[in-house]
């Protein structure tokens, strides 16, 4: 990184450009709740070596869309329990579902 960067480290810099990259697709309609931000920055390089053309392909922002959106961690836990009901007994519990 140059040092006219205005990124402390690699990690910043990978930060800003997935930031930027979500913002993106956000305004292109991408729903936010498919997404997850993950940053890498110099631990999972492309390429290793010595080739300058290909060290340079480093840099990246990987993009990778949920089919689905995850609603079961979403209001507190009196909420979520509203929501979903205990699967069923197995036949070896002889127990009653739990609703």
């Amino acid at each position: 990184m140059g040092s006219d960067s205005s990124c402390e480290d690699n990690y910043e810099l990978a930060y800003r450009r997935c930031h930027q990259t979500m913002k993106f697709l956000v305004a292109m309609g991408i729903d936010p709740r498919r997404m997850r931000r993950s940053i890498a920055a110099a631990n999972e390089p492309r390429f290793i070596g010595t080739d300058p053309d290909r060290l340079r392909q480093n840099p990246r922002v990987e993009v990778f869309l949920l089919d689905d959106v995850v609603n079961d961690l979403v209001g507190n836990a009196d909420e979520r329990r509203q929501r979903f009901i205990s699967p069923l007994p197995s036949k070896h519990s002889g127990g009653e579902p739990t609703p």
